[in-house]
This record gives structure tokens, sequence and C-alpha cells, in this order.
């Protein structure tokens, strides 16, 4: 049976499938009336797109020893012959190399009361139990995120046969072994069930998991159950030590493919118990580790917040007390809730977002991104991130710097915005953040390189640069260059550059002679000889017999080819009446016309 993909979601195991963005989709059961937040796809099933931090945890499953089983359900293995095996992988919802909390003070680690977990593992056991069972034993092995389940029944006669218990029963055992965690010291890796009916559940720990398990197993087990030196047996350090090395090793000869950024909401408890009040399987965190924890999650950047307060779910009375309020650090986004519960009740945050303030050294950043301050605001209010207002950001921050390189007639060789450019002042998107540099390609290096958490302070960078150096960026004589880099735009009665014309150019010429169909408030010009089926004729009736011009002393102008006919034309900045007023361009009788127009 190969692998497949679930998610324990308030309480429920659902089958899911990996989603766009840090999503998952949960698919509702076939018998299970959904609710609201389904939506049915074509095919009638029903499934619920959410954060993948939001459920209390997504994992793979297969079943070894039995054919085309759903392993939400349990199986009984057909014959006593048969051996059965549960391989359960918890997926991270981070990457990276485990960073580990603060020194604890083991005088201070107080044992845990794992006993509403047992039972709670009990009642998931006899609910899935085949019937006419007499006693159930289950061997549970776990390392970091695998776990593996040999479970057996006996049956009425005294017949021996494994089974498969239900996905549910894996996870409470999941959330003993959470639960029963102490930060001074370790949890168990080996643990031995056994149930008689009409007994009580009997619980045999062993310290050590077995064989069976990969190195980076044993790496994911610091990351979130992290031991003392004092508590750390031989055999844990040396499989530490071997994953490390794989996972270094992995470092360097994968390339990590980019992803688009998104942010994780974190979930404030894992589910509700029947008494209606939440519960969190959840490593307990030390006292040295809890101020700083606390620290981050009340000082990175308020996204959304308000004057009310809202009940407290774990007080006798639910009063009124806890802040309303989301926050963010650009990756995570979490309730004010989350703190408050830590700091009150002494609820751990989801294992998750733990190990990602680890891994930032409890530093609360700088600065958060408008992008993700954006992404986590529409989190937090469950709507659809704000692609929109970010295409628009970059498209002013695109039109401010063409505008400012076109008036000082810089080439487009010498930047490039959205992309990489040898020899060219760059602005890119890396991530939620703009980084604007100069770049050298034969060296990969890039020089006076700053990054920006807003789009528009980096336009304003590269329009700096741009100006400090545009005698050195300016375009050739005759460079071709795009309709939209010509400054002054023709508008009607003449006809639109982009849709009419090709090759663009300026050229600067001397004494030059041309012709014009129409009046004088045209830009547009021709050279002599030019018939008027070879024009694009302006919007307005015009003359079919041409004036010639001169446009006298030293001219810049805009050199082009209609794309009908591949004629060339040109483009003055302002229409020829301003210049004939000012004498600049003068009417050329035909008799006294040149025959080359001038140079």
């Amino acid at each position: 049976m190969t692998d497949q993909l679930f998610a324990v979601h308030q309480g429920i195991v659902y089958k899911c499938s990996e989603g766009p963005d840090g999503t998952v989709d949960l698919v509702a059961p076939p018998a299970i009336t959904p609710s609201a937040e389904f939506e049915r796809l074509e095919d009638g099933t029903f499934v619920h797109r959410l954060s993948r931090s939001l459920p209390e945890a997504v994992f793979t499953l297969r079943v070894d020893g039995l054919d085309h089983v759903d392993p939400i359900l349990g199986y009984v293995a057909p014959d006593s012959d048969t051996v059965v095996t549960q391989h359960r992988h918890s997926l991270r919802v981070t990457k990276g190399f485990p960073r580990f909390p603060l020194l604890v003070n083991a005088d201070e680690d107080v044992a845990p009361n794992t006993a509403s977990a047992v039972t709670d593992l009990s009642i998931a056991v006899v609910a899935g139990a085949p019937q006419g069972w007499q006693r159930i034993e289950i061997n549970c092995r776990a390392i970091g995120g695998r776990m593996v389940l040999v479970a057996k029944v006996t049956m009425e006669g005294d017949k021996v046969l494994h089974w498969s218990p239900p996905a549910i029963v894996g996870q409470w055992f999941h959330r003993l072994r959470m639960v029963s965690y102490r930060p001074g010291h370790e949890t168990w890796c080996s643990a031995r069930y056994q149930l008689n009916r009409g007994a009580p559940a009997v619980v045999e720990y062993d310290d050590e998991p077995g064989d069976g398990f990969e190195p980076g197993d044993y790496l994911d087990e610091l990351r979130y159950l992290p031991r003392q030196a004092a508590a750390m047996p031989d055999w844990l350090t040396s499989q530490v030590l071997s994953g490390y090395q794989s996972a270094v090793e992995n470092a360097r000869t994968q390339q990590e493919q980019e992803e688009k950024p998104y942010s994780l909401l974190a979930r404030v408890f894992d589910g509700i118990a029947p008494n209606q009040r939440p519960v969190a399987y959840r490593p307990a965190i030390a006292s040295a580790e809890r101020d700083s924890i606390l620290s981050y999650l009340e000082s990175c950047a308020v996204v959304l917040s308000s004057r009310g307060l809202s009940p407290d779910l774990l007080h006798p009375e639910r009063e009124d007390k806890v802040p309303m309020a989301f926050l963010t650090d650009g990756k995570w986004v979490w309730s004010a809730a989350v703190a408050y519960y830590l700091r009150e009740h002494n609820v751990p945050p989801a294992p998750d977002l733990v190990d990602h303030i680890r891994s930032v050294d409890y530093q609360v950043p700088r600065s958060v991104p408008r992008i993700a301050m954006g992404r986590a605001s529409a989190l937090a209010m469950d709507r659809p991130e704000p692609e929109a207002t970010v295409r628009d950001d970059w498209d002013r921050a695109v039109f401010a710097i063409r505008d400012f390189a076109i008036r000082y007639q810089v080439s487009t060789r010498y930047y490039s915005l959205g992309e990489i450019k040898d020899e060219a002042w760059c602005l890119v998107r890396e991530g939620d953040r703009y980084a604007a540099f100069w770049y050298w390609a034969n060296e990969d290096r890039r020089e006076l390189e700053h990054v920006f958490d807003v789009v528009s302070q980096a336009a304003t960078f590269i329009i700096g640069q741009i100006y400090q150096n545009y005698p050195n960026l300016q375009r050739e004589e005759g460079e071709l260059i795009e309709a939209w880099e010509v400054l002054n735009q023709p508008s009607p009665p003449d006809p639109s550059l982009g849709d009419n014309f090709e090759r663009f150019s300026y050229i600067h010429v001397t004494d030059f002679e041309v012709d014009q169909f129409g009046d004088t408030t045209s830009l547009m010009l021709y050279p002599p000889g030019t018939s008027f089926d070879q024009i694009v004729p302006p919007s307005a009736e015009v003359s079919p017999t041409p004036r010639r011009l001169r446009l006298t002393g030293q001219w810049q102008v805009l050199s082009c080819f209609t794309k009908s006919s591949g004629t060339q034309a040109y483009f003055l900045a302002n229409p020829t009446g301003y210049y004939l007023k000012w004498g600049q361009i003068v009417e050329v009788p035909a008799a006294a016309a040149s025959s080359d127009g001038g140079t």
C-alpha cells in the first residue's frame, strides 16, 4: 500500500492533499455532512482549503500487510499469518536546521500528568476495535515525526490477529508522546499498550525506539523535543550527529526550489474536548524559554487590533480577558490569544511556531515587508491574498523609474525591472522584499545592493542612482527604443506610435527638409517625396499634397517606420506650428526645395 496524506483537524481525521502557498485541502468523508467551510467540487466531493498550520497534524500513513484499506478505519488481518504494520510520518511545516531552546534547569522540570491522555487513547482504541475483541496490544515506536504501530487483537476463542487501528489511534499515541515530554529530561520512544476487556489499560514505556528510522528522524526529534546534554543517551547523540551530517550534505548538493512566499496562521488550541473545554497536546516549554517566546509573540508587528476583549475559554467563568489582535513576523501570523494563554494558563504555542521562533533566536524582525503585512491581514480576516495591490504597487514603481529614465534619455541597456541584467541597475522582487543593485555578470556580483520592504522605496533608490550617473548611461546615436520610451507621445489627430510605427530611434539632423501632411497641430513629418498612399493618415481629413518645411539648425528628432509600408517618418517634440511661430521651422517654396532634404 502506498503512503496516503491525512490531517487531523478539530479532532477529526481527514484525507487531504497539499494545496498551493502553504495550504492543505481537507476532503470530507462521504458519510459525514460537511460544515459550511467545505465547498463542493464538480465530482461531488467536499473540500475545505486552509493554512497548513491550522490542522493539529498533517502526516502520511501506510498500512503494510493489507491491500486496499482505508487507514482512517480499523481493519483486522484475514488470518493469523498476516502481519500488519502502520507507518506514519508527520510532515514539518517549517524547514531548515533545528535551533535548540535556551538551557533548562532540570530542577524546575515537573513530571507531566498523562492519565487523561491514556484514558482518551483507550476510548479511541475501544471505539475502533473489532467486534468480539477480548484483549488488545499495541506496540508503538516513534522518533521525530515518524511512528510505527504494530497492533494485535485477541478475539473470542483466543484467536490472535494483527490489527490496523483507526488513524486516530496513532494520533493519540502522538499526543501522549507530546504531553509526556519533560524539557529538562526526555520523552519515551517506545510504548507497549495493553488493554483487557473490563480492565484499565496498562502502558509500559522505554527510552529507545529500536531500528528502522532515518538519520533525519533523530534530528527532528531534537527539533521538537530537545533534551539537556545530560539527558542525551549515547545512541541518540550518535544518530543526531549522523542526521546533521546528512542534512548538511543535502543542503550542499540539492538546490532548494524557490517558492512563492506565503504566511502560516497559528492555531490557538488543537481541539475541543467533550466538556467543551479547549485542549492542546503540545510539548511543554520550560520557564527559562517561556519569557523569550512571550516577548517575541507580543513584540512583533500588529496587523489588526481591537479595543475589545474576548472570553477566556479556560477561565471558569469565561470572563472577557483575552486581547483581540493579530500579529506577524512576516512568516507566521498569530492571534494575541496565543501569548495570553501561554502567559496565563501555560498553554504552549503550536510546535511549528515554537520551532520557528527558536530558528530566529527569539529576535523580533526589525521590519516586516508591506507585502507580508497585507498577506497577514488577509489571512487573519480569511480573505484572498491581495495580489492586485502588490501588482499595482509594482506597476507604479516601474512607471516612475521609466518616466525618469526617459526624461534623462537613459538607455534601457543600463536598467532592468523584474529581472537581473549584466551591467545594469536592477530592481527585482526577492521573497517579500525588493532588492536594488548594479550587477556584474562576469563576477556574479551585486554592487551597492540595498533591500527594501516597500517597492516605492526601492524605486526611489534606483531613480537616485540613475540621476547620479545618467551622463554615463545615455542612449547611443540611433539606438533602437520601444514606443513607450518616447517622451512626447503624439495625440490625435496624429496616429499612435505603438499601433502604427516601429524601429524607433532618436537621430540628430541639421537644416533638415521634410514634408508634412495635415495642419500645423501635427508632430508627424515624412521625408521629401513621400506620397500620400505611403503615409499613416491622421484621424482628421488632410490634403494629399504636402507642404515642404525646413528644420533650421541642429535638431534631435524621433525616427521610425510605418508598419504597413516601411516608410520613414519623423516626430517632433511639439507641433510644427510652435516652431513656425518662433522661426525655428520655415516653409520652403517648391521652387527652393533642396533635392536631398538636408542631413
